[in-house]
């Protein structure tokens, strides 16, 4: 998917690159509240791109930004967006 945004404005580029083979990726974005899984063997990046959120005693302002290894299941309160990336290691079996 291709956005644009009106030149005039400020713009945030977000990037997500992972290496070909050895991990796959997904970025996207996630109203709050928001209740969020991280699987097994899985990195969960988020960064508030909007509002302000709170995690745990935490509360994060707009370009904060938190890391969570899996598994695990975090609550996300507040009003606001997340643009949230999901790293997870490839498993390659290969024959004896």
């Amino acid at each position: 998917m291709v956005e644009a945004v009106d030149v005039g404005s400020t713009g945030l580029d977000l990037n997500l690159m992972t290496r070909r083979g050895a991990a796959e990726g997904r970025l996207g974005i996630v109203p709050v509240p928001a209740t969020l899984e991280i699987a097994v063997r899985e990195t969960l990046v988020a960064v508030v791109v909007a509002g302000q959120v709170r995690v745990g005693e935490d509360v994060l302002d707009r370009l904060d930004g938190l890391q969570i290894e899996g598994p695990a299941t975090v609550s996300v309160s507040g009003r606001g967006l997340l643009a949230v990336v999901r790293v997870s290691a490839i498993t390659v079996v290969r024959p004896p």
